[in-house]
C-alpha cells in the first residue's frame, strides 16, 4: 500500500491541509520544532487505527478549528482507495466513524482497510512503520536495561519475533522455496497461485459489486412492492366504494329529484288521510283547467291567422324610422323629466319663500298674489322714509329672487 494524498480537515494545529501526488520514492517531511510533523505523523496512525483516547485529549478538539479527521487517498491491491475518518466532539469514545471508498464508488468498511494494511496491528505499525520522535527521545532517558527492551521493541517484527531471528528464517525458507535451480522450488507454483488467486479476487470482487447493486435494487424493489400493496388496499376500498355509489347512484338519484319537486311545490309532507281524495279532485280540476287552455290555445292560433290576414296601414311603415329615434331618445327623454321635476321643485320653493317675505312686509293677499303673477301690485301701502329705508335691502332681494323667478319660468 502506497499513500498517495493526504487532506486534514482538523487535527491538532492542522486545518485544511492537503498534500497531494506524492510519489513513490522516499518522501520526506522537514521544518523546526513544534512544526506540526509528529501531529502529522500521528494524523496518518489515527486514519488507520481510530481516534483513541490518548488522541482525543491531544489533538481534539482542532486548535484552528474545522471538523475533526480527514482523509488519505491509497493505493493497493485492487486500484486506489480513500480513507476517511471522522470524529464527534459530543462522543467521548469511539475509534470514530470509518470510510472506505473504492476507484468504483463502492463504499466499505474495516474490513477494506485491514487487507490494506496486510493485518498489521497498531503496535507493530508504530515499532516498524511510524517510529516517532517521541520514541526515539525516551532512548536518552532510559537505562541500559530499559533502553535494550525498547529496542528490542523498536526492532521487533510481526508478533514481537527478533529481526535477527526473522533473517535468519527466511534464509532457510528462502533456500526451501527457491532452491538450488528454479524447477526445485515452490515459486513458479506459487506465482501461478497468486495469479489464479488474483484472477478470483478481481472475479469474485465483481460479484461483489453485482452482488451489492442486485441488493440495492432488491430494497428498491421491496420498498416499491410495499408502496404498490398500500396503494392496491387503498384502491380495493376505492372500488367497493365506487361499487356501493353505483348501486345507490339511480336510487339516490330518484330521491334528490323528489326532494327538489318537493321544495319547489313547498309542498307539505304532513298530508291528511283525506288528501287522496282531495289529489283526485285536484286532478280532475287539472284536467278541465287543460283542457280549456287547449281551447284558448286554438282560439289564439285563430286570432294570430286573422291578424296575418288583415292589411298593415302604411304611415306606420312611414313613421318605423321617427319610432326608432324616439326609442334612442329615450334616456334623454327621462333626463328632461326629471330636470323639469327639479325646477318646478325649485320654483315652488322660490314662490313660498316670496310669500313668507311677503307676509314679513306685511303685503296683502291681492298684492301677494300680484306679485306671485309678476304684475305691479294695486296699491301701495302708506310708507314713511324710515319704513322704506327699512326696505330696501329686502326690495334688493324680491328683485333677486324675481329675476331668478322668471329665469326658472323660461327654463
Amino acid at each position: 500500500m502506497r499513500i498517495r494524498d493526504i487532506q486534514i480537515d482538523g487535527f491538532g494545529v492542522w486545518s485544511s491541509l492537503s498534500v497531494h501526488s506524492m510519489p513513490e520514492t522516499m518522501t520526506v517531511f522537514y521544518g523546526p520544532n513544534e512544526a506540526g510533523k509528529t501531529t502529522l505523523m500521528q494524523f496518518l496512525r489515527t486514519m488507520f487505527y481510530g481516534f483513541t483516547d490518548q488522541r482525543r485529549v491531544r489533538y481534539l478538539p482542532p486548535v484552528y478549528g474545522g471538523k475533526p479527521g480527514g482523509a488519505i487517498r491509497v493505493t493497493g491491491p485492487g486500484g486506489g482507495y480513500e480513507i476517511c475518518r471522522r470524529a464527534q466532539l459530543d462522543q467521548g469514545a469511539g475509534t470514530g466513524q470509518l470510510t472506505v471508498t473504492g476507484s468504483d464508488g463502492l463504499a466499505q468498511g474495516q474490513h477494506r482497510l485491514a487487507m490494506l494494511l496486510g493485518q498489521v496491528d497498531e503496535t507493530i505499525f508504530t515499532n516498524v512503520f511510524a517510529i516517532g520522535l517521541r520514541e526515539l527521545q525516551e532512548l536518552s532517558t532510559l537505562d541500559d536495561t530499559a533502553a535494550a527492551d525498547e529496542l528490542y521493541k523498536l526492532s521487533s517484527g510481526l508478533d514481537r519475533v527478533s529481526l535477527v531471528d526473522v533473517t535468519r528464517q527466511l534464509k532457510v525458507a528462502r533456500s526451501h522455496i527457491v532452491g538450488l535451480t528454479p524447477d526445485d522450488g515452490q515459486m513458479q507454483r506459487l506465482m501461478l497461485q497468486r495469479e489464479k488467486l488474483r484472477d478470483e479476487i478481481d472475479h469474485l470482487t465483481g460479484h461483489g459489486r453485482r452482488w451489492s447493486e442486485l441488493a440495492a435494487l432488491r430494497h428498491t424493489q421491496n420498498a416499491e412492492l410495499d408502496d404498490l400493496k398500500q396503494r392496491i388496499a387503498q384502491w380495493e376500498i376505492e372500488a367497493k366504494t365506487y361499487e356501493v355509489a353505483i348501486q345507490v347512484r339511480p336510487t339516490w338519484i330518484k330521491r334528490t329529484q323528489l326532494e327538489q319537486q318537493i321544495h319547489e311545490l313547498a309542498a307539505r309532507t304532513d298530508l291528511p288521510e283525506t288528501a287522496a281524495g282531495r289529489l283526485a279532485e285536484l286532478t280532475a280540476q287539472i284536467g278541465e283547467r287543460q283542457q280549456r287552455l287547449s281551447e284558448l290555445q286554438q282560439q289564439r292560433r285563430g286570432l294570430r291567422e286573422q291578424a296575418r290576414k288583415l292589411p298593415l296601414r302604411r304611415g306606420i311603415l312611414e313613421l318605423a324610422a321617427k319610432i326608432e329615434a324616439a326609442a334612442e331618445q329615450a334616456p334623454w327623454i327621462a333626463a328632461l323629466q326629471k330636470n323639469i321635476q327639479r325646477l318646478e321643485s325649485q320654483i315652488a320653493q322660490t314662490r313660498d319663500q316670496l310669500l313668507e317675505d311677503a307676509k314679513r312686509l306685511g303685503i296683502s293677499d291681492e298684492d301677494q298674489q300680484a306679485l306671485l303673477d309678476d304684475r305691479r301690485m294695486a296699491r301701495m301701502p302708506d310708507l314713511s322714509r324710515q319704513a322704506i329705508n327699512q326696505l330696501a335691502e329686502p326690495a334688493s332681494e324680491v328683485r333677486l329672487w324675481s329675476t331668478r323667478l322668471k329665469q326658472a319660468k323660461q327654463q
